[in-house]
């Protein structure tokens, strides 16, 4: 989904044409392509849809005074959209989206909202994809990372390296503790995911600094690289 700012020939633009639609929500206009919705029922996407209906259900049991200081922290903590923009987060949105990270993750959430300010970005991330030498791995810093604060990876595999919007490919991989020794050696957990990697194709990571205690993520950084053989 690319999300758009409208202009002064387009004020406002909703609907479909061709193979695109154009929407809006309370954080703005966006555009995605318009397909028909698939259902694979995967494990993964059954674990994913059982953790955000556990957290709306904890959502709905949540005390007033608790939904209020979720409200406040949503306030004072707004998220940075794909334009750049801040969007202040309606205050279950907010619970929401930490507490079904954690929840998929195995980490019991907390019910109320984080204390600890958002976790700093990473500063490097680097990857290998040589298929041929087993060096597909990915490497990051600072090492070691502070107590608590891991690093939550989402991956992609493209066909060409012409595509510059990657982000409704994107999905979660991989997360890793403070302790993790990098290298990381990731060439079986992207097999088990997709299958054997083809020399040609495009891995493309988004990594962030995790907090395990909350669920924060810090601003991510994105890495390509081509499947190469030697």
């Amino acid at each position: 989904m690319a999300k758009i700012t409208p202009g002064s020939l387009a004020g406002h633009v909703s609907g479909s044409a061709g193979n695109v639609t154009f929407s809006h929500n309370r954080y703005g206009a966006y555009i995605r392509r318009r397909v028909i919705p698939t259902n694979p029922k995967s494990l993964r996407q059954l674990k994913i849809r059982a953790a955000f209906q556990d957290a709306s259900t904890a959502w709905k049991a949540l005390a007033l005074e608790k939904r209020l200081a979720w409200q406040s922290w949503a306030a004072s903590n707004p998220v940075i959209d794909t334009l750049g923009n801040a969007q202040i987060l309606q205050a279950n949105a907010a619970f929401i989206q930490l507490t079904s990270r954690l929840t998929y993750l195995g980490i019991v959430a907390p019910t109320t909202p984080p204390v600890a300010a958002t976790p700093t970005p990473l500063k490097t991330l680097v990857l290998t994809g040589d298929i041929g030498a087993g060096l597909v791995s990915v490497d990051f810093t600072p090492m070691p990372r502070p107590l608590g604060i891991g690093v939550y990876m989402r991956v992609a595999i493209l066909q060409s390296p012409s595509i510059s919007f990657v982000a409704s490919d994107l999905s979660y991989f991989k997360r890793v503790s403070d302790s993790v020794i990098v290298p990381l050696d990731i060439q079986n957990d992207l097999v088990l995911r997709y299958g054997t990697l083809l020399v040609g194709t495009q891995l493309i990571m988004e990594a962030a600094a995790f907090s395990w205690d909350d669920g924060q993520l810090s601003v991510p950084i994105r890495q390509q690289v081509a499947i190469t053989t030697t």
